[in-house]
């Protein structure tokens, strides 16, 4: 099976949009998010196996600790190769909230796939940047649809994440959302299918993009707002079923 990395967005699909940045930055959108009222914790995760996330998501990020609304960012972990990357992560993530309390938006950027996020996608960037048969169906078989890979967050490695990223679930605070940055996480069936299951392990909103996300390549500002917010349409997942739902 080829890897369905698409140069072009992909087809329309009838969602849930909860939220839509379009390409202008006088738009209505921008000012919603800079005016939204977000109190508590903002944390962004940097996936840094592509070096563009290092000069383009990090400089933006770490020079938004003045911003407002969504457009700020408190904390940046920078994620580096690690073979249970995942179980890394989260436990970053806690130590951070003890020193600064519960989190009210978790960002996580990295490369994407329909269902799939990368955490630390070295593999994924070497499938992008030298594209091919033989390296695309390695990569499926040995990170995305690996049910045991901590490379990424996706809909075949959930059941054995769980016990890890509910480790999560009482350290988020009123009104808690996670947001997923990559391209296309939340495209097709199975895009929204992932963003479901995992609300319902976090016990929070999660929030994906449809279509690709250009980031810093297409939307410039003084925050670098385009590093902040997806761009276009978006999907959410609802944690209508955990007993860890927060209101």
């Amino acid at each position: 099976m080829g890897i369905f990395i698409s140069k072009v967005p992909p087809r329309d699909l009838k969602t849930n949009i909860t939220f839509s940045v379009p390409d202008s930055l006088d738009s209505f959108g921008l000012r919603q998010c800079q005016e939204a009222e977000v109190t508590g914790l903002v944390v962004d995760v940097i996936d840094t196996a592509d070096p563009s996330f290092l000069t383009n998501e990090y400089a933006g990020l770490s020079s938004g600790s003045q911003g407002v609304g969504y457009c700020r960012s408190d904390v940046q972990l920078l994620v580096r190769e690690n073979p249970s990357v995942v179980t890394t992560v989260v436990s970053d993530i806690l130590e951070v909230v003890a020193k600064h309390g519960a989190i009210r938006l978790l960002r996580i950027h990295g490369h994407g796939l329909p269902g799939y996020q990368t955490v630390w996608g070295g593999a994924l960037h070497a499938v992008m940047t030298s594209p091919s048969q033989e390296t695309s169906d390695e990569f499926i078989y040995n990170n995305m649809e690996n049910p045991h890979s901590q490379t990424g967050i996706g809909n075949w490695n959930l059941a054995m994440l769980t016990g890890q990223l509910m480790r999560l679930c009482p350290h988020f605070g009123p009104k808690a959302e996670v947001w997923l940055m990559g391209c296309t996480v939340a495209a097709e069936p199975v895009g929204q299918q992932f963003i479901s299951r995992l609300s319902g392990i976090l016990g929070v909103p999660v929030v994906a993009a449809v279509p690709l996300q250009y980031g810093t390549d297409r939307l410039q500002s003084a925050l670098k707002a385009a590093n902040f917010l997806h761009e276009g349409e978006i999907r959410n997942g609802s944690p209508t079923l955990s007993p860890f739902a927060k209101n």
